[in-house]
């Protein structure tokens, strides 16, 4: 496993049913504040307990397939128990940030 790369995701929580039971949620609300930073300016840094280290946004080419694998990721830490199909069924972005060393 590549340990310049740091995989998140956004801390995004789906919104309330309505009447019908349904999540709805335009597209246009999908991206956080904080994501659209990084697209602006791929520059930052991440926090590990006292470490700050400085890392670099990498846009996605291929998102499935990144999605994937970060549920892989998770679901190999946490075991497949406590990670469902709801991160890939509800579309979430996994962000990339590459440690810059």
């Amino acid at each position: 496993m590549d340990r310049t790369t740091i995989w998140l995701r956004t801390g995004e929580r789906p919104p309330a049913p309505d009447a019908s039971g349904v999540r709805r949620r335009p597209s246009a609300d999908r991206e956080t504040d904080w994501l659209r930073n990084l697209e602006h300016d791929p520059r930052s840094r991440v926090r590990i307990g006292h470490a700050e280290l400085h890392a670099n946004y990498e846009r996605s080419t291929d998102p499935a397939a990144d999605l994937r694998r970060t549920v892989e990721l998770l679901r190999a830490k946490y075991g497949p128990e406590w990670v469902a199909d709801w991160y890939v069924e509800m579309g979430r972005i996994p962000v990339k940030l590459r440690i810059v060393s």
